[in-house]
């Protein structure tokens, strides 16, 4: 049985896409003028940073195990 060679770009390629989705948030977060929209921001950035943890759960699963 042959294992297969695995390709570090794409765990490199899976990093910049989180940097870039979570960049979103934040600057979201850090120009949030009142409670109200700091509020929602924080919301926002747990849940993005949530999505992305599942995210990568998977990926990480779905590449390690072929």
């Amino acid at each position: 049985m042959q294992k297969k060679k695995r390709d570090p770009k794409s765990w490199l390629i899976l990093a910049l896409i989180n940097i870039l989705v979570i960049a979103y948030p934040i600057n979201m977060y850090l120009q949030a003028g009142d409670d109200k929209s700091q509020l929602l921001a924080s919301v926002v950035l747990v849940g993005i940073g949530f999505l992305l943890a599942v995210g990568d759960m998977v990926t990480a699963v779905i590449s390690l195990a072929g």
